[in-house]
């Protein structure tokens, strides 16, 4: 029984990506998204804790999260294009290429504790700041969803993001004690001081915060030393 649990868990993910796409532009949907994402960490841990880890488990996941963090944060994107016509199609599907590209390449690597590139479950929660901060009509976000470059230029940012080379911390990168993780500390302080000052701002800054720090950290430095 024990070992159907991480599936149940990827399932429920699978359903909130469905009905976020049904639901379509609309705040539920945003967060489902953002519940997916939670019920993504889930089934890693229950996997991990529970030794119920399979291939099959690993595809389902995968399957998943192409749903929830691709499909879903596609199609919605989509819905808050600035006009009409079929290039306003163009950014949502490279957000999608980007994030099946970024999942089938994590696929092939071996298991570690960090991700290369962002990952896509990040990349959507930075979708759901840009919906959130439109519907709450945040000016600065309204007024690049606005624009046909800003529009543009947010799926390629992410999709570059997703397919780099840096070393993103994870849950499974930290540490004990806790006060040994100050990058994951940061970018949960970050997310927190704006959830308060900016709500609809939160996941944006967190995202931006997780990036930057990852950027900095001394094994991307090396990284870039070594070129």
């Amino acid at each position: 029984m024990k070992r159907h649990i991480p599936s149940f868990f990827t399932c429920c993910n699978l359903v909130c990506g469905l009905v976020a796409i049904l639901l379509g532009e609309n705040v539920i949907s945003y967060w489902l998204i953002f519940i997916g994402m939670w019920l993504d960490v889930f089934d890693g841990v229950a996997a991990r804790v529970l030794k119920a880890t399979s291939a099959i488990g690993k595809e389902l996941d995968s399957m998943a999260d192409l749903i929830t963090f691709g499909v879903a944060p596609a199609v919605i994107y989509y819905k808050l294009a600035p006009g009409e016509g079929w290039v306003y199609f163009i950014p949502a599907t490279i957000f999608l290429l980007g994030c099946t590209l970024r999942l089938a390449i994590f696929n092939t690597l071996e298991s570690k504790k960090t991700f290369t590139g962002l990952a896509s479950p990040m990349a959507a929660f930075f979708m759901v700041g840009i919906f959130i901060s439109v519907h709450a009509e945040v000016p600065l976000i309204q007024k690049i969803m606005s624009d046909k470059i800003g529009y543009f230029s947010i799926p390629i940012f992410l999709v570059i993001m997703m397919l780099s080379k840096l070393e993103m911390f994870s849950v499974k990168s930290m540490k004990k004690p806790w006060y040994n993780n100050p990058f994951h500390a940061i970018t949960v302080l970050v997310f927190l001081i704006v959830l308060i000052v900016n709500p609809p701002l939160s996941p944006l800054a967190a995202v931006f915060s997780y990036i930057m720090l990852a950027s900095l950290s001394i094994k991307n430095f090396k990284k870039s030393m070594s070129k």
